[in-house]
């Protein structure tokens, strides 16, 4: 019987091998640390706990609802475990995870019922899901049976860059797109070399995490990027590195910094937070971020990760590689220009593999919730002096 209730234990939470970073326990310390209202759901069969629903509160005068990260997460789910045996993956009934279907759709009733009360009792105007499930009719299909509403946005992004990680790093090496891979070696040659904060000292921690800072803000500046306050990056340094969850890579020039870059792990997954790079040429930064990305990739074997999560591509880029896979595509799977184009080409060149992913689905609580789907259907019209209101009320 699948019984839905609330998890104290860090033992009982991490008794299933989380492979989602935003459903980890320390994830979730990093969010109280900075003041928000948590909740770790459990999700249990017959007394075994078989899901996470990691839940957070987003405040707003306007738009508060509660939102359940990356997730729910369930037992055995391989979300990033590349799918591409068959050539109709996007329209078969492809299932990654260890309990049936009809089972995890029992599963989401259930949590639609615990998170509807939930959210009544935070008066929120809904609650908002992620799953992360490849974007297949079937999948979509599963969370409209169980009365969950297809968000218009999403908030961590669906169409995503995955590297195996498992196989050995000359095949890696060699797999690399060619600009990438003579890059790095090009910067070594320069005498790029690279810090990391598993290696700095304690009193030269605070240094460290300024110089890596700062160079976020300088990025922030010069291409518009959404910046956090500096608060929320040194709780997530502080909160994932006493877990042994986190690393600060810096690349150096002649002492200058020139590039840095902030991983997390999960179980079996390294992901790529942050990264910035100084206001300077190209032939001082010398391909210091393909060397960071590299060091990184080289630590996360050590450990027997499986997976890099370079986290979102544009919806072009997932397309064009299905396309050139002959990996037929879904309705869904649209192919319009974006904003991300470029940076979606930089991750590319480290070889992989695309992932489409369903959007969010929401729970309808009250009346303000048609009011903000109305709002968010027509964020994209409005979301980049949003952006920069955010960016500055964040800094100041």
């Amino acid at each position: 019987m699948i019984e839905v209730k609330l998890v104290d234990s860090r033992d009982v939470w991490e008794s299933i091998e989380s492979k989602e970073l935003l459903q980890s326990w320390y994830w979730g310390e990093f969010l109280q640390s900075m003041g928000r209202k948590v909740w770790r759901i459990g999700v249990f069969d017959d007394g075994k706990l078989i899901g996470q629903a990691e839940t957070v509160l987003i405040p707003g005068r306007i738009r508060r609802y509660l939102y359940v990260l990356a997730g729910p997460y369930v037992i055995g789910q391989e979300t990033y475990k590349c799918p591409y045996q068959k050539s109709d993956v996007y329209k078969s009934n492809y299932w990654p995870i260890a309990i049936p279907r009809e089972t995890y759709r029992e599963l989401l009733e259930k949590l639609r019922e615990y998170l509807m009360k939930l959210g009544k009792d935070e008066n929120c105007s809904h609650v908002r899901i992620e799953p992360r499930l490849l974007d297949t009719p079937e999948n979509n299909q599963l969370l409209t049976d169980s009365l969950y509403k297809r968000s218009p946005i999403f908030i961590q992004c669906p169409d995503l860059w995955i590297l195996d990680i498992s196989e050995n790093s000359e095949n890696l090496m060699r797999n690399m797109r060619k600009d990438v891979r003579e890059g790095i070696r090009r910067g070594k040659r320069k005498g790029i070399f690279v810090k990391s904060s598993l290696n700095i000292s304690e009193t030269d921690s605070e240094e460290f995490f300024n110089t890596y800072y700062n160079l976020l803000v300088e990025t922030s500046e010069r291409t518009g990027m959404i910046l956090e306050s500096r608060e929320y990056y040194y709780n997530q340094y502080r909160t994932l590195t006493k877990y042994g969850k986190g690393v600060i890579y810096t690349a150096y020039n002649k002492q200058k910094p020139v590039a840095a870059l902030f991983v997390a792990y999960s179980s079996d997954t390294l992901y790529t937070l942050h990264s910035g790079t100084p206001n300077l040429p190209n032939s001082e930064i010398c391909n210091a971020p393909k060397i960071l990305k590299w060091r990184a990739i080289l630590d996360a074997k050590e450990k027997n990760l499986k997976y890099l999560n370079f986290y979102g591509i544009s919806p072009q880029g997932v397309r064009r590689y299905l396309e050139d896979e002959r990996i037929e595509i879904s309705d869904n799977l649209k192919g319009e220009k974006s904003e991300w184009d470029g940076l979606t080409k930089v991750k590319k060149g480290f070889g992989g593999y695309a992932l489409k992913l369903i959007n969010p689905y929401d729970i309808k609580i009250n009346y303000k919730y048609d009011m903000i789907r109305v709002m968010e259907k027509a964020s994209e019209y409005w979301k980049k002096p949003y952006a920069k209101i955010l960016n500055y009320f964040n800094r100041n």
